[in-house]
């Protein structure tokens, strides 16, 4: 079976899968082999299932592969449908900003030059004049490079986001404005993708500063937008209108998953009401932090915030704050408190015990990525136990060389 099936693994009578990541991609993918449970101990099911979990994991290795030609020499390269959903971004950008900056607006302390692409601060940075900004590839390529940071950033942060995308936002962020965009040389349906990107962009930001202008002065005028920029924007609104309609079973509530996860039939032996009593009691105190009850909200931010607060948290904090929030309890972030904070060994339990419940989320698929790959557990050193029966002064009396 070994032979046939390489990648079909047998631990406590349940098959996994597991497949080994090619070395000049584990930098990306952060680890060296993929491996989680198929959910069976029947064999020809697990042959089932291994088939078609085989085949997503290599159209990820090969979103990885691609990635990493992409980003080995700093290049952004973008598909042709990655160019309309970008630009459908930036649309999305601009009415969030007049959303959140409203009030602002309405008394003049905020326009839209402060958040345009080509706002006067962002040509003074470049040192170019006014009238040449537009005949200046190199400054649109850099205008360009920094919305696609933020589109994948943005990408990733959703709660559905991919682990590839995770990976390439990680990336990108890691490069910072070393990143260049440049042309796919496959384009098909646009040829010149900078000059469209180009284009469509400043179509953009006239609408920007038409619908900026309309919340200043309380009137809505007609503004005549050209038919591409009219269809973007229409589907930047479906998309909104689509993540507006949250559906009852769509939230499911942690709760609900982990007395799921520990049902006795889910396990070769039975966990004591201790052990899940406790296991409980640590998912408890990781949704306070977070500050979320939902399994389907949870971010990666919320997965680095757990890395950096799960150390401010306080020995005993329910016992000592009773009827408060443990967000409205957690110590300084500096080294004077340290003693104060629950220790290494307590934080290694509590992101064990959430890697594992992550982890159960991801193989029943209630979330779309490996958020259990963002918790960063401490280093615990282990005490070895020296036990000496007589003092060292006994010793010396007792032993005669």
């Amino acid at each position: 079976m070994t032979n046939k099936y390489p990648r079909l693994a047998i631990k406590n009578h349940t098959y996994y899968i597991r497949v080994a990541i090619p070395r000049h991609l584990q930098k990306l993918a952060k680890r060296k082999e993929i491996r989680y449970s198929l959910n069976t101990s029947k064999f020809f099911e697990a042959i089932h299932k291994l088939r078609i979990e085989s085949a997503k994991i290599e159209k990820y290795l090969k979103i990885l592969d691609t990635l990493h030609m992409q980003l080995k020499n700093n290049k952004i390269i973008l598909s042709d449908e990655e160019l309309d959903k970008l630009l459908i971004f930036r649309i999305r950008e601009i009415e969030d900003f007049i959303d959140l900056s409203y009030d602002d607006i309405l008394v003049g302390k905020t326009n839209f030059d402060d958040f345009a692409l080509f706002s006067s601060k962002s040509i003074t940075e470049s040192h170019l004049n006014p009238q040449d900004i537009f005949q200046n590839p190199e400054f649109h390529k850099n205008i360009i490079a920094n919305l696609i940071k933020r589109y994948i950033k943005w990408l990733a942060n959703k709660p559905t986001s991919s682990l590839s995308l995770i990976t390439i936002n990680n990336k990108i962020q890691e490069l910072s404005n070393e990143i260049e965009f440049e042309q796919d040389k496959n384009s098909t349906i646009y040829p010149n993708q900078l000059d469209y990107l180009l284009d469509n962009l400043i179509g953009i930001e006239i609408y920007g500063s038409s619908l900026t202008r309309d919340t200043q002065t309380g009137k809505q005028e007609a503004h005549r937008n050209k038919p591409k920029i009219e269809k973007l924007i229409q589907y930047a609104k479906k998309q909104k209108d689509d993540e507006m309609i949250k559906l009852p079973d769509t939230s499911t509530p942690w709760i609900e998953i982990f007395n799921a996860m520990v049902r006795p039939d889910l396990h070769s032996r039975n966990i004591s009401e201790e052990t899940i009593k406790t296991k409980k009691q640590c998912l408890e105190t990781i949704f306070e932090v977070i500050d979320k009850q939902y399994i389907e909200d949870i971010t990666i931010t919320d997965c680095q915030r757990i890395n950096r607060l799960i150390y401010l948290i306080p020995k005993k904090w329910k016992e000592n704050n009773p009827g408060k929030k443990l967000l409205d309890v957690l110590l300084p972030d500096d080294m004077s408190h340290q003693d104060q904070a629950i220790s290494s060994t307590s934080v290694n339990k509590y992101l064990t015990i959430f890697q594992e419940f992550l982890k159960y989320c991801r193989q029943q698929q209630l979330i779309n990525n490996d958020l259990a790959d963002i918790i960063v557990k401490p280093k615990v050193e282990k005490h070895k136990n020296v036990w000496q029966p007589f003092e060292t002064e006994e010793l010396k009396k007792n032993i005669q060389f």
